[in-house]
């Protein structure tokens, strides 16, 4: 077939070096997957809407990773409701007063009927997507967007993995999944993809893993830390963010300073 492409080693010598796409350099990789994963109420969802926030704003990713330009973020919320991530979103414009993410971030609540597993189901994700047209699209959390048996890699695999794999090449945009971490023991410990929970596929065919420790406080500040591995790149060192507290019940985050009180 003359539209068989093949690379002898001096056409690889010649091949200019792959400059590399991303959203966020270099933890969100242009039509990448990325798995955010932590244990429960350990602010999963702050940490993707304040990576949302920042990209729909076109500035680094916690000040730290960088952004080239805004960029159009879904944001597909299983758990919270409208008015959760209304109110989430809006303590975080009371600390940053962006100016791009008015237009740029939208949220698809509550719709249980959207499925990475079913026809119909994909289809109105499809749907959503072709209505925002978004460059990146969070599912918040995985659990609520299949059916299958978490354990195997087979059903994870064909069912769950390969249609984001698929939106993401249809639609030229990066996957942020949320999932869970399980509970620690003996070979399962620490902050790294070894604890995700389910089918090892999941991290196996992710681009970036971002694992986030239980907050902790520091004199008057609270903390979280971020720890990342990447698939094919020197992982970053671990990112401290502060939780800057909105009124009794509501926060945001910013990068953690030293000598911040």
């Amino acid at each position: 077939m003359s539209d068989v492409q093949i690379y002898t080693l001096d056409d690889l010598r010649e091949l200019p070096p792959d400059p590399g796409r991303f959203a966020a350099k270099p933890i969100i990789p242009e039509k990448g997957i990325v798995m955010i994963c932590a244990p429960p109420k350990a602010m999963k969802s702050m940490v993707a809407l304040h990576i949302a926030y920042d990209l729909c704003e076109g500035e680094p990713v916690f000040g730290l990773f960088g952004v080239e330009k805004a960029h159009r973020v879904l944001y597909f919320d299983q758990e919270g409701g409208v008015y959760l991530v209304q109110e989430r979103m809006l303590a975080m414009e009371t600390g940053r007063k962006g100016f791009m993410a008015g237009n740029n971030f939208a949220t698809v609540p509550m719709d249980l009927r959207m499925k990475l597993d079913t026809p119909a189901g994909l289809a109105r994700i499809k749907a959503a997507l072709d209505k925002h047209k978004p460059n990146v699209a969070i599912f918040d959390p995985l659990v609520y967007f299949h059916s299958q048996e978490e354990n195997s890699n087979s059903e994870m695999h064909d069912k769950v993995v390969a249609p984001i794999a698929g939106l993401n090449r249809d639609y030229g945009m990066a996957s942020v999944v949320i999932h869970h971490f399980n509970k620690s023991g003996e070979f399962r410990s620490g902050y790294n993809p070894e604890r995700i929970r389910g089918a090892g596929t999941l991290w196996a065919d992710a681009d970036t893993f971002i694992g986030i420790q239980a907050s902790e406080r520091e004199g008057n500040i609270e903390k979280l830390q971020l720890h990342y591995s990447l698939r094919s790149r020197k992982k970053p060192p671990p990112t401290v963010l502060s939780v800057v507290p909105v009124g009794e019940e509501l926060c945001y985050l910013k990068l953690f300073t030293r000598g911040e009180r």
